[in-house]
């Protein structure tokens, strides 16, 4: 709302996906005007060394939002642990899930909460940014990483409101975090191998 209002020019806010929600529920008018980064994704457990090794009935924590519930049915797709009907999209949901062989218990979580939930539930959808953060078990560990080309889809924007998208002043702070060798520096410090700049090309 502050962006909205005016009391800022520049956001850093969220993947396009989740500010096309935020736009519709919210009636705000806001555009985004250029790519940052996305932390890389997967699925983790204390419990399993291997996806296979999950037993039926397993409880699989994924974030409880439409967006990121849709995207961590997706990533259980791709690990071979469900299917969904084919050509669902974003915005799928347990009612777009075919094939359930395990039996797997999907429990929507607060997304914020999900490193919390690997301590609880037999795998979960990690953030590696909040994993890294939380300290609750190690961000490299995935058993099943997001694809690259599926994680591009939740690169995160700077958005600005249409009055100021076209700011010098704008382009001119997106220009120097996507050049900055300081800002470089910082964002590999803090992510190491796990994020990507989504400026470049793969």
């Amino acid at each position: 709302m502050t962006l909205a209002n005016g009391e800022i020019d520049l956001n850093y806010f969220q993947h396009s996906l989740f500010l096309d929600v935020v736009k519709k529920e919210r009636g705000l008018n806001l555009e985004p005007v250029a790519i940052g980064i996305v932390n890389k994704t997967g699925l983790y457990s204390k419990k399993y060394q291997r996806l296979q090794d999950l037993p039926n009935g397993a409880r699989v924590a994924l974030a409880g939002d439409p967006v990121n519930f849709a995207r961590g049915l997706h990533l259980l797709q791709d690990a071979g642990l469900l299917k969904l009907k084919p050509g669902v999209g974003p915005r799928a949901t347990l009612n777009d899930i075919i094939d359930n062989p395990k039996q797997l218990k999907l429990l929507e979580i607060d997304f914020h909460q999900l490193p919390l939930a690997v301590n609880e539930v037999d795998l979960a959808h990690g953030f590696t940014h909040f994993l890294l953060a939380s300290g609750v078990i190690d961000p490299k560990s995935a058993l099943h990483w997001e694809s690259e080309s599926e994680s591009r889809k939740y690169g995160i924007h700077f958005v600005a409101h249409p009055k100021s998208k076209d700011d010098p002043r704008v382009a001119q702070f997106v220009a120097i975090y996507q050049n900055s060798p300081a800002v470089r520096a910082e964002l590999d410090k803090r992510f190491g191998d796990l994020y990507f700049r989504l400026w470049e090309k793969n």
